[in-house]
């Protein structure tokens, strides 16, 4: 795993989201699976450039141990830091090789992160499934 020490623990804090958020089903896997996820991860932070200040205040308001009615009542109250950090989450998965075909280029992972980040919106205004951490 390649992380910035200073940043070790708000990448964990990343994972614990995208365990929540792409927790995976029949047809793909959960994020925290994919083999290349952490440095994907890093890379998706290195992206959003300008928005990193946001990234940061997100994850400093959501606990630790994040979960599925923790990142619903976030998605609610601050819905631009819940973009920033599902597109983060969200990027990374998607430009996973293992996850698709590798179409996905860092360029385009602001659009696709967007249109996902819907989908985890999506997520959270259902009840949780069973079996998925909540």
């Amino acid at each position: 795993m390649t992380v910035i020490p200073d940043h070790e623990h708000e990448h964990l804090k990343l994972r614990r989201i995208a365990s929540v958020l792409l927790p995976g089903d029949d047809t793909s896997p959960p994020a925290t699976s994919v083999p290349d996820y952490d440095e994907l991860l890093s890379k998706a932070v290195e992206v959003i450039g300008a928005e990193q200040p946001m990234l940061t205040r997100a994850l400093q308001q959501l606990p630790d141990d994040a979960d599925w009615d923790a990142l619903k009542e976030f998605a609610d109250n601050e819905p631009d830091g819940f973009e920033v950090v599902a597109a983060v989450v969200s990027g990374a998965y998607f430009m996973s090789t293992t996850v698709l075909d590798g179409t996905v280029t860092l360029s385009s992972s602001r659009q696709l992160g967007e249109s996902v980040s819907e989908h985890c919106y999506a997520v959270l205004q259902g009840p949780p499934l069973p079996g998925r951490d909540h």
